[in-house]
């Protein structure tokens, strides 16, 4: 190819860092299958050196995530449904095993976010997740994850159903949630966030004139 060794290992490190190759020890170089993959290791610079706090991840993550399951309720394949369904079969599987349990969570976000059919989004998303996941950011001692799951299988029915509005509900709500339980659970400071559903509930028991008949249905 007349391109000496140091450049042609330049190209392929360019090429690793834009999630294209990607290079398995004792086995060579491929190209990466899937959506891209960016390299993490500038992000979880950044992150070191500005001090990015759990709580901005969780804002950034409802940024995109939140969009993308309403897209993924619209566009994802069928295939797509399966890799989530696996991941939920998985965490149903776990529940007594917290880190396995975190392991198919996090790929159940990750298959959510290519369910969008948005590459530029899958991979942003799948890059923040690993940074929080490599950096043992997450906290599982009291956390419930039989409820945690099932507010993953109401996401997976919502997208498998086709319903945008519903997804994107239920993703805003898991997040919200998952945000109170990684940082405000421990100190106390704000109390746990409602459902829309738990607060539509409410609004019309506050409603003069309304009976307990109205609140339960």
């Amino acid at each position: 190819m007349e391109v000496s060794r140091p450049s042609l290992r330049s190209g392929l490190r360019t090429l690793q860092a834009m999630g294209i190759i990607t290079s398995r020890r004792g086995a060579g170089t491929f190209i990466v299958e899937g959506p891209p993959q960016l390299e993490k290791a500038p992000l979880e610079f950044m992150a070191a050196l500005h001090g990015f706090t759990l709580d901005q991840m969780y804002e950034a993550r409802r940024l995109l995530e939140v969009d993308a399951t309403a897209l993924a309720a619209e566009r994802a394949t069928g295939e797509q449904l399966v890799d989530m369904a696996d991941e939920l079969t998985g965490m149903f599987a776990t529940l007594d095993e917290p880190q396995a349990f975190l392991r198919h969570d996090l790929a159940f976000h990750r298959a959510v976010a290519a369910g969008s059919g948005n590459p530029i989004v899958a991979a942003i998303v799948g890059t923040l997740i690993e940074i929080i996941w490599e950096a043992g950011r997450l906290k599982m001692e009291g956390v419930s994850l039989r409820e945690s799951a099932e507010t993953h299988r109401r996401i997976y029915e919502a997208i498998r159903s086709h319903s945008p509005e519903r997804a994107h509900r239920e993703m805003a709500e898991h997040l919200e949630h998952a945000r109170w339980e990684q940082t405000e659970k421990a100190t106390g400071d704000e109390a746990k966030p409602s459902s829309q559903g738990q607060r539509a509930r409410r609004a019309v028991a506050q409603v003069p004139g309304q009976g307990r008949m109205e609140d339960a249905s």
